[in-house]
């Protein structure tokens, strides 16, 4: 239950966090959102643990960022410019 709550919200608005000795383990709703952000999008990068960004230092804390903006940076719109380049490997 506490997953697939968890994997709901994290594609939301609803910005939720854990505590932070919590989401040294776990990655919050409001973690993968800063994943998805136009200055973090290089952290986060768990799904559901954060044991692999702790390890290799891409972990962020919640409680580190204040406010977000959503999306890519315009230069890297390029790559997204044509429908059939979603699909390129």
């Amino acid at each position: 239950m506490f997953s697939l709550i968890g994997s709901n919200l994290r594609h939301s608005h609803i910005k939720l966090s854990y505590p932070r000795f919590v989401e040294k383990i776990l990655i919050s709703p409001y973690q993968h959102q800063i994943h998805h952000s136009k200055l973090h999008n290089n952290r986060n990068y768990g799904g559901f643990l954060a044991i692999w960004d702790l390890i290799f230092g891409s972990l962020t804390y919640s409680k580190q960022v204040k406010f977000i903006t959503l999306g890519i940076e315009k230069a890297e719109m390029k790559n997204f410019a044509k429908f059939y380049q979603l699909f390129q490997f």
